[in-house]
């Protein structure tokens, strides 16, 4: 499956996603934090929305975004696409090098396509497509 920007290869850990343009690989931080959000009223998520994929380049936006929406924050460590994938839907944030891809669990085709969907508009948002 391919969308605009990404395309997916199938490995025994899950989805693996991956720039399909090598020109896009220089255009984005290594690595850049993904952010997965989902609204949320107090402390409950909101039933029936969906989620939010976005990107933030450095450590200093990612700190901004998780000291607004979260109490608990530990240091994150970047994302092995070879040796873990990443269970989807989720909530959070990540750090991964999108030149080596990012590896998810994703239980059908449909979220596959509508996360596929969120990373390209997450990505033309990041670059001012």
């Amino acid at each position: 499956m391919e969308s605009k920007l990404f395309k997916t290869e199938e490995t025994d850990l899950g989805t693996k996603i991956l720039f399909k343009d090598k020109v896009l690989y220089h255009s984005l931080p290594k690595p850049v934090f993904m952010l997965f959000e989902r609204p949320m009223i107090g402390v409950f998520y909101v039933p029936f929305t969906s989620f939010k994929v976005s990107f933030v380049s450095s450590e200093t936006e990612y700190n901004m975004v998780l000291d607004k929406n979260f109490a608990n924050k530990t240091d994150i460590e970047e994302v092995d696409p070879e040796t873990f994938a990443i269970p989807y839907p989720c909530t959070g944030a990540i750090k991964v090098d999108l030149t080596k891809g990012v590896t998810f669990h994703i239980k059908d085709e449909k979220t596959k396509e509508s996360l596929l969907k969120k990373m390209d508009k997450a990505v033309m948002k990041f670059k001012g497509i």
